[in-house]
């Protein structure tokens, strides 16, 4: 299934809490949107947010790795 930009906005803003339920079906009945094809992509984003979360978390690990290998080598050409 493929999703506009809009249908993942509005899923997302509904998932954070910005919009309430009474809101969101206004919305999905407003844009004229499968209320179905809604109910997937939220339970699709729901299950990949623990994925992008960890990712999240790898990449700034890896970044402080980074910065903290690049300090240690300066501290190291300073003393010597």
């Amino acid at each position: 299934m493929k999703f506009t930009e809009e249908e993942i906005d509005l899923a997302k803003k509904y998932l954070v809490g910005e919009y309430t339920d009474v809101q969101f079906n206004y919305l999905i009945f407003q844009n004229k949107i499968d209320k179905n094809k809604m109910n997937n992509l939220i339970d699709y984003l729901q299950s990949i947010s623990p994925i992008i979360i960890a990712s999240k978390l790898l990449l700034a690990l890896l970044f402080f790795h980074f910065v903290a290998c690049f300090f240690y080598s300066i501290y190291c050409y300073i003393k010597n």
